[in-house]
């Protein structure tokens, strides 16, 4: 379990008295602008993949509470000091929450967390911050033997402290996607619900997403550590957010290939389209270590309009790119660029850097959440007037989970009608994946589903409408006989000439050979018919012939091979 506490006290107080000055900014605004994205990311992707994936149909997010570990925000949302007073604490917190709040907790500790958010799609030998304020950041803040975490955000948000080396202490991460999809599969594995897992899980899917949305960033994408202040951050806030969601993201691709590309991709994207104050261009013929010149977008080549405003096509739309700035702002600024990023060219890029961040939270969500359908099998009668119901979760193979993974908790049957609700104890098959439930709950004609609460996560199966009928089970051939038994037809069992198919009325579905609750499965009865007794052998549903039986019975259904 992550423990900051260490080093929330021993930096905080470094990192006050540096973020002003030295420490490479967080992207957005981990207490209002991030998790704002995570909430408009989980309301898209039930607008859009709840309503039409039908992999998905029925699905929900709105099950039982989850426990995990947090690391929150305060309640007034105020600090005096970074990560002042922030501990790892046990919580129970709804999926939604516990996404939500991971949009503030991947960049706590905020004086470290903020080396680890860059990532240069145009540099693939130095991919993370190289800025020369790093270094100096480094070693000031933390002193000998710490370095350069030397990690960019898509190797952080993927591979987390595995991308590190014996630095954990300092750069912690516990919440990377990789994290998550291994408490998911330890979550299910649980025989307890309340596990706390589940929180970890959908904590690590909200830090992901964080990871997501600093692509869109332009200063994380172009190696800017904006170390005073980035004016493209300060004036992205909640009620930004709130008013860029409602445009177009960018035309990209975003689930094609792996969760590394889409990441890449959006970088690209943001670095090729958009500048920041310390990434404009130079004039022609000059250079300055302050500033990082990139090939696009060239601004050198455009011409600006009347307005003094660069403009350029971007996502369908004429938008302001940069602004020049005048013979006087040259002289008061001390020479320099000719171009500016002022509020008209900010607000130009949000309208399309926000939608994209969204766009790509959410389909961080679309892949984390595996394809699970829940089904009633049959449900059938003992004579003891119990019933016993058949079900299965039926797994689609995705990019992310390959692999079927066992269930054990979560899994409760539902009457349609009345809203009454009955939690499955673990069966003896050991997961819900394939299993038997024995209940005296049931009546005739009642209209039942299952339901599986995946920590917030809700499949449902189809309604299932109960028919009685009773089966008898024949009491001279217990299941222990048939497991252990290889059945051989009797010597003294011959065809009989006078029964036929209709004969044999009793239920084939009365005893399954295997015991496994497979509906498909050989299964074989013994019926009264009219010649007298008869062995049936039985191909569910319906009998395949029948035998007359004269003698002692047999040991196993007649030919059964």
């Amino acid at each position: 379990m992550e423990d900051r506490r260490f080093v929330t006290r021993t930096l905080a107080l470094a990192v006050a008295l540096l973020l002003l000055t030295l420490s490479p900014a967080a992207a957005y605004n981990n207490l209002y602008a991030h998790p704002t994205i995570n909430e408009y990311a989980i309301k898209e992707f039930e607008e859009t993949s709840l309503k039409y994936d039908e992999d998905l149909k029925g699905a929900t997010l709105d099950g039982a509470m989850a426990n995990g570990i947090a690391w929150d925000f305060p309640e007034d949302r105020r600090v005096t000091l970074p990560s002042e007073g922030l501990v790892a604490q046990k919580r129970q917190k709804s999926m939604r929450e516990w996404i939500t709040d991971a949009g503030f907790s991947a960049d706590e500790p905020e004086g470290t967390m903020g080396l680890l958010h860059f990532y240069d799609p145009t540099n693939p030998s130095e991919p993370y911050l190289s800025n020369d304020l790093v270094n100096v950041y480094t070693q000031v803040l933390l002193g000998s033997p710490y370095r350069n975490p030397e990690t960019d955000a898509i190797t952080w948000a993927i591979e987390g402290k595995d991308s590190l080396e014996g630095e954990e202490l300092i750069f912690i991460q516990d919440y990377s996607w990789n994290d998550g999809k291994r408490y998911l599969k330890e979550a299910l594995a649980s025989t307890d619900r309340q596990n706390e897992n589940y929180g970890k899980a959908w904590r690590s899917l909200g830090e992901t997403m964080h990871l997501i949305a600093d692509m869109t960033v332009p200063a994380h994408v172009r190696n800017d550590a904006h170390p005073y202040n980035d004016p493209y951050e300060a004036a992205t806030g909640a009620q930004a957010i709130r008013y860029a969601q409602a445009f177009s993201p960018a035309a990209l691709n975003y689930d094609a290939g792996s969760l590394r590309n889409m990441m890449h991709a959006i970088a690209l994207y943001t670095n090729n389209n958009f500048v920041t104050s310390d990434t404009v261009p130079l004039p022609p013929g000059i250079s300055s270590p302050k500033y990082h010149n990139y090939p696009k977008p060239d601004l050198n080549a455009m011409t600006p309009r009347d307005d003094g405003y660069i403009y350029q096509q971007i996502n369908g739309k004429d938008l302001r790119v940069a602004r020049t700035r005048s013979a006087l702002d040259q002289w008061w600024y001390g020479g320099g660029t000719l171009y500016q990023v002022d509020k008209r060219v900010i607000n130009d890029q949000q309208i399309v850097l926000i939608p994209t961040a969204i766009r790509g939270a959410t389909e961080a969500i679309d892949r984390f959440l595996p394809r699970i359908k829940p089904e009633i099998v049959s449900v059938q009668q003992n004579e003891d007037g119990s019933f016993i119901v058949s079900g299965r979760a039926v797994w689609k193979k995705t990019t992310e989970w390959p692999d079927e993974m066992p269930i054990r908790n979560g899994v409760t049957m539902v009457w349609e009608n009345s809203g009454k609700r009955e939690t499955l104890s673990v069966p003896k098959s050991g997961s819900f994946n394939t299993f038997t439930y024995e209940t005296r709950s049931l009546r005739d004609g009642d209209s039942v589903y299952l339901e599986y609460d995946l920590g917030g996560y809700v499949v449902k199966s189809a309604p299932y409408m109960v028919e009685a009928e009773p089966t008898t089970v024949p009491t001279t051939l217990p299941k222990t006989t048939l497991k252990t038994k290889t059945p051989t037809p009797t010597p003294t069992a011959t065809k009989a000439t006078t029964c036929a198919q209709s004969d044999c009325a009793c239920q084939c579905a009365c005893f399954d050979y295997n015991n496994n609750g497979l509906s498909a499965d050989y299964k074989f009865c013994v019926s009264e018919c009219k010649a007298g007794s008869y062995w049936c052998d039985c191909m569910y549903p319906k009998p395949s012939y029948c035998i007359a039986a004269t003698g002692t019975p047999p040991e196993g259904p007649p030919g059964f091979y």
